[in-house]
């Protein structure tokens, strides 16, 4: 169960989001205790967005099973900030540092690639046919993809990147 995610990224798209580090520990504590009475089996994920204030909203190891990053690959986004499209595992590892800290399995709870149909074929070739990151990201066992037209505009007119999947681009790595 993912519950209150991205809590650390105070821009507003979220009311859970705010600066308030000990209400978020305090809620996510009573959400995973409340829900441990009925779900005893269920694993619980603390899924922060990855900034680099995430430590201090981290509810403790007795409340997180999985902590959970949104990773994704806007690649007009990537040329504008980093002068070139990134890799996947270029994406990863940042947040990865700050999370691992934890010591507890990670997850990508959100993997979204926009842009040319190259672009995004070179990411899924990276994530489904050379798995070189495992060994580089050695907690990271889960990868969720994003399949939808973002639903919220992003500033500085990025607009909504379309995350949706391509049958022609995933068709592609099956030949590869």
């Amino acid at each position: 169960m993912r519950w209150g995610h991205e809590m650390e990224d105070v821009d507003g798209r979220y009311p859970w989001a705010r600066n308030d580090p000990e209400g978020y520990r305090k809620a996510f504590a009573y959400f995973v205790s409340r829900c441990r009475t009925i779900l005893p089996e269920a694993r619980y994920v603390w899924s922060p967005k990855g900034h680099k204030n995430l430590a201090a909203y981290y509810p403790g190891d007795e409340f997180v099973d999985i902590i959970g990053n949104p990773h994704l690959g806007p690649r007009k986004m990537d040329i504008d900030y980093w002068n070139r499209p990134r890799r996947f595992s270029e994406t990863v590892e940042e947040k990865y540092e700050r999370v691992g800290q934890f010591r507890k399995p990670v997850m990508i709870a959100e993997l979204s690639v926009s842009g040319s149909r190259t672009y995004k074929q070179d990411w899924y070739a990276e994530i489904f046919n050379s798995p070189e990151y495992k060994t580089q990201f050695p907690l990271l066992e889960t990868i969720l993809f994003f399949n939808d037209k973002e639903p919220y505009r992003w500033p500085m007119g990025y607009g909504s990147p379309d995350w949706r999947f391509d049958p022609k681009t995933l068709a592609v790595l099956v030949q590869r």
